[in-house]
């Protein structure tokens, strides 16, 4: 089994069956790996890129020599025809999120555009494809929809828990709550709107600081101008940083943020990679979402409504004051995402679904 990663951010480059492609360059350490044209960059060129990226794999892989190939969905995107009429028996699309609906949830005119887009193309892109697989039962049932009967399975999303460094949680001392919301943007179904009308409302003894890592756009900068007027809570702007003042900001973390607004894409489950770095790091976290894979009664996290009432602050509070009484509990979620999180669990049903699709049928 091969891994292919498109990328702008490495050098081309090949590490054991992880095959690296630079996005722009022709290089590539694999007989296999084409030429091809690279991406263009900039403006009209870049939504170009974006509508048509899935006619650009075969330009720079031998697709022909695979069984199958596991694809991300390419949402939104144009021109497949070619590409499912000469590969559709090998592809296998794999679906993070209700496409359609995240569409409409980007705003007003692009949104409408391209939720229209995805309805005309999508059911075409997935009735040519050999299966489908997605990280949830609810977004299956979605993408099932458009496709008609298929071969499916539900593989969440897992991690590498040895990779991710355990920091666990500040306790709580009575006096201040340091809240840690890391994105690397904060798009509507993230609900930092929620966390910030919350926020402003609060009038409790404790005081609340949020630090948001990551690009926040100008439009919460009112909301997070009228925290920081008030004298119970205040919003703290860390940027985009990585590596050591990263490990600075969940290292005085009392509890963590998850998302708060996937309602906003019409979805009641989902399984961020975040909330699991989450768990792997020992570090508790409020939600608004159904994981399939972390039961909602687990102490380690609280769960408020899907909907966009503002999250009630004192509940969070009283969250971390509940969680730092339990000895033990950093250690239990680590242990937690070493049994039920871990990526090598999840590479081992995907192969399975992917080799009862290419064996050949039995006499």
């Amino acid at each position: 089994m091969d891994f292919y990663v498109f990328s702008r951010l490495f050098d081309s480059a090949m590490q054991d069956n992880l095959h690296i492609l630079r996005v722009g360059s022709p290089h590539m350490h694999d007989s296999h790996a084409t030429e091809g044209r690279p991406y263009p960059s900039g403006g009209l060129r870049e939504a170009w890129r974006l509508l048509t990226r899935l006619n650009t794999i075969p330009r720079r892989v031998a697709l022909s020599r695979y069984d199958g190939v596991v694809v991300r969905y390419p949402k939104w995107s144009l021109f497949h025809s070619g590409l499912t009429r000469r590969y559709g028996d090998r592809l296998i699309t794999e679906h993070h999120t209700n496409e359609e609906a995240e569409a409409k949830a980007i705003g007003p005119w692009a949104g409408r555009w391209l939720s229209m887009l995805e309805r005309h193309a999508g059911p075409g892109i997935l009735r040519a494809v050999r299966g489908i697989v997605a990280v949830t039962p609810e977004i299956r049932a979605v993408e099932l929809q458009k496709a008609g009967p298929k071969p499916s399975i539900v593989v969440s999303n897992g991690i590498s828990v040895q990779e991710i460094p355990f920091s666990g949680f500040r306790p709580f001392d009575g006096r201040l709550l340091r809240l840690l919301f890391v994105s690397s943007f904060y798009p509507s179904y993230r609900g930092l709107d929620r966390l910030l009308e919350g926020l402003i409302r609060y009038r409790g003894a404790v005081r609340v600081q949020l630090d948001l890592v990551g690009e926040v756009a100008p439009r919460y900068r009112r909301a997070i101008h009228a925290v920081n007027a008030g004298d119970h809570a205040c919003v703290r702007l860390g940027g985009t940083v990585f590596d050591q003042p990263l490990e600075q900001h969940y290292g005085a973390a009392g509890l963590a943020v998850s998302t708060l607004g996937l309602h906003r894409m019409s979805m009641r489950q989902a399984c961020p990679l975040k909330a699991r770095e989450y768990m792997a790091r020992g570090l508790p976290f409020i939600a608004s979402y159904e994981d399939p894979d972390i039961p909602n009664d687990e102490p380690f996290t609280r769960r408020f409504p899907s909907d966009d009432s503002p999250i009630d602050i004192q509940r969070v509070v009283d969250f971390s004051r509940e969680v730092s009484g339990k000895a033990g509990l950093s250690r239990r979620m680590r242990e937690f995402a070493e049994q039920h999180l871990e990526w090598t669990v999840r590479l081992r049903c995907l192969y399975e679904f992917v080799g009862s699709l290419c064996r050949p049928p039995g006499p």
